[in-house]
């Protein structure tokens, strides 16, 4: 794969893309969450190709401030190389792992940004790449979190301008030269790691006959779940919601919610983190993946749905409505017209959509790095 610079083809006298040094920071595997997962498998795919170097983020977060559960996710069936760990707040021990760093030992540093958590460890990793002669690339996963405050996308703002290029995930448009935007790589490795043929539906026991809707991930508030479970007072005695994922924070108003009784034996809760091996059995449990957020701008449920082949419901924010195996796209914060969606779906059916390949996203997102580190840093050394 060539490597495209300011116009011109970057190759190595055989005609092959060089190989470039590579060191990416980031939580990995077992690491629970979203972004840990990608991380991994942006590192493997990376190795394909290049020569990568993984520091992992570890530990994560001071466990006063992680609201969820912060101890790793057990039986992780996804993983990657890992060179070295650097702490997450800890100043020493961040200098001490760069101390090792010669000058331009590598072409390029890829780091990530989702929650303004980071900045003082970004600001270190930027400053210390700097001093060496190493150009940087964020990748942008979402500005702000989307019930932050005003406040933190100014510092988003402020920080991303620290890195030579940036990648955002989503439909933005980029502002800067040095900027590109993509979708968000699908996940279907996380399918594909499947142990053993549990059947949900058995062991839930919910009705074979029952139209199962899932919303899966972190329960916060932004995700709207609340939302769904109001439109559920609405639908068809035969529509089942499956609520699958860690709570971020226990909200007993939920829950309750969840108790009513007019709808509590068609909602099925399972509150805590889905490990990686039973990922998959979720998906085929449900007959549609829904997204009721009410705000936010990608999705990496979204992407399990399309490697799994769910069709998708989701509110009219961000990039969602854009994803290929939508089916419908609703108002966000509308619980009337999620009921409609919900029984509309039941009624007229979902057929399997066609599963989406994951490699034809992460050829993407790999080749935008190739051609952001030969812009910025002017290619291999």
């Amino acid at each position: 794969m060539p490597i495209a610079c300011l116009g011109y083809q970057m190759t190595t006298a055989d005609g092959t893309a060089p190989r470039l040094r590579i060191l990416v920071v980031a939580p990995v595997t077992p690491f629970r969450g979203g972004i840990a997962q990608f991380s991994t498998m942006l590192v493997n795919v990376l190795h394909a190709e290049h020569d990568v170097t993984c520091w992992a983020i570890d530990p994560l977060y001071p466990s006063a401030l992680f609201p969820g559960n912060p101890r790793p996710a057990t039986g992780s069936t996804l993983s990657c190389r890992i060179e070295a760990r650097i702490h997450g707040w800890n100043p020493i021990a961040w200098a001490t792992t760069w101390h090792t760093v010669r000058p331009q030992a590598f072409d390029i540093v890829i780091w990530q940004w989702w929650t303004p958590y980071w900045v003082p460890f970004l600001l270190m990793l930027v400053a210390q790449a700097k001093m060496r002669g190493i150009a940087t690339i964020a990748l942008n996963h979402q500005l702000v979190e989307p019930d932050a405050p005003q406040w933190q996308a100014l510092l988003a703002r402020l920080t991303l301008t620290l890195a030579d290029g940036v990648i955002h995930f989503g439909n933005s448009t980029p502002q800067h030269t040095m900027h590109r935007c993509l979708p968000l790589p699908l996940h279907g490795a996380l399918l594909q790691r499947q142990q053993s043929p549990v059947n949900i539906r058995h062991v839930l026991t919910i009705p074979d006959n029952a139209f199962v809707v899932l919303c899966f991930g972190f329960v916060r508030p932004y995700k709207g779940i609340d939302i769904v479970l109001s439109a559920m007072q609405q639908t068809s005695p035969q529509i089942h919601l499956l609520l699958a994922g860690e709570w971020w924070h226990n909200d007993p108003v939920l829950r309750a919610q969840c108790r009513e009784r007019t709808i509590a034996a068609r909602i099925h809760v399972v509150d805590h983190y889905i490990p990686d091996e039973d990922v998959a059995a979720y998906f085929a449990a449900a007959d549609v993946v829904a997204l009721p957020y009410r705000n936010g701008s990608v999705s990496g449920v979204a992407t399990l749905a399309a490697s799994a082949g769910k069709p998708l419901l989701v509110s009219d924010v961000g990039a969602l409505a854009g994803l290929a195996t939508v089916r419908q796209v609703v108002a966000p914060n509308t619980p009337d017209a999620w009921a409609a969606a919900l029984q509309q779906a039941f009624v007229q059916g979902t057929p399997p959509v066609t599963p989406i390949p994951d490699r034809p996203s992460w050829q993407a997102l790999v080749q935008t790095i190739e051609e952001l580190t030969a812009s910025v840093a002017g290619g291999p050394r």
